[in-house]
């Protein structure tokens, strides 16, 4: 699964906020290399980044297929053969970032867990299965976030503000 939107900007305000970029480096740089990343990064931390509860028993498997290739591939051993229970490292959690490109003035949000090892940014299988299209029942149990919503809606969130901020930005007479 791969993640994009698009969304449309008014040629002259493009053209404001490109001018912005050129005049005013440092203003557009604060507003929104500092101040959106700040908001944007509580946003993600507030909403996205979540500490999912203990394993719900019995394991609700959303099919024997899944079943059998985590005790065939991802369960670890002890000598004896016993399942050794797996722990979380919380690395999932820790691992989402916000990027403002502020050469094209583009947003982006990711996780280095779930991109790892991808040159575009592609999710890879853990975040398709931990809360993407092939979100895992048991991950649904535990409290796992449903779907690229959230993310969605941050940046909807975070382009309004951005909108808003405009006439502000151009009001306050301290561009530099």
């Amino acid at each position: 699964m791969v993640f994009s939107a698009d969304f449309e900007l008014d040629a002259q305000d493009a053209a404001n906020w490109r001018s912005l970029g050129e005049s005013a480096p440092r203003t557009m740089q604060n507003f929104l290399g500092v101040r959106m990343v700040n908001y944007m990064e509580g946003e993600v931390e507030r909403r996205v980044s979540v500490t999912p509860g203990p394993v719900k028993l019995p394991i609700q498997w959303t099919s024997e297929k899944q079943r059998r290739y985590y005790f065939g591939f991802v369960a670890q051993r002890d000598e004896l053969g016993n399942i050794i229970p797996y722990k979380r490292t919380g690395g999932f959690k820790w691992a989402w970032f916000v990027r403002f490109n502020l050469e094209n003035f583009s947003i982006g949000i990711g996780n280095s867990a779930m991109t790892k090892g991808s040159p575009n940014w592609e999710p890879q299988p853990l975040f398709d299965f931990l809360m993407g299209e092939q979100q895992q029942q048991f991950h649904k149990n535990t409290g796992w976030i449903e779907g690229i919503d959230p993310i969605l809606d941050i940046i909807i969130e975070s382009m309004d503000i951005i909108a808003d901020s405009w006439a502000e930005l151009m009001e306050s007479g301290s561009l530099v």
